[in-house]
């Protein structure tokens, strides 16, 4: 997978390579078929998300330029796949994920997969650190026309 669908589609970094080829994509597929996500359409996976092509996780990973004593988030779990290669680019990685089913999928899938390390965190959480910056599930009110405070010189 690393030479036809990496290396000779133009990705260079060696250490992206070598952590792309440390982490078997086949394991973050959680599709029926058992096919490794690398051909061209996204595989699904459960709550109506889809697993990142190994492509597009090797592309993000080599344009971050890690270097190896970085601590990274990384934003929806999912399967746990692009997690899994930040863990063997980057000294820490934390990563959340909204769904709990996927976040307790990835958990497990990590945990089996015999990597070299894994991201140092993971939650699965519907609560948000800020109150104030919870989603809201109203239809948000159109913007009000503001008021004049320009007084008339007649007054």
């Amino acid at each position: 997978m690393v030479e036809a669908q990496l290396r000779g589609r133009d990705i260079v970094d060696e250490r992206v390579l070598r952590a792309m080829a440390a982490v078997p994509a086949s394991n973050s597929s959680a599709s029926a078929s058992g096919a490794a996500p690398t051909r061209t359409p996204a595989l699904p996976i459960s709550g109506g998300q889809t697993i990142s092509q190994p492509y597009m996780v090797a592309r993000i990973c080599e344009a971050l330029q890690l270097t190896g004593s970085e601590r990274v988030l990384d934003v929806g779990t999912g399967s746990g796949y692009q997690a899994a290669v930040l863990a063997e680019l980057a000294a820490e990685v934390h990563t959340i994920e909204r769904i709990p089913e996927l976040a307790e999928a990835a958990r497990e899938r990590l945990a089996r997969g015999g990597l070299r390390s894994r991201p140092a965190s993971m939650s699965a959480t519907e609560r948000w650190a800020c109150p104030s910056s919870r989603p809201s599930t109203e239809s948000p009110s159109p913007p009000r026309r503001p008021v004049s405070r320009r007084r008339s010189m007649s007054s």
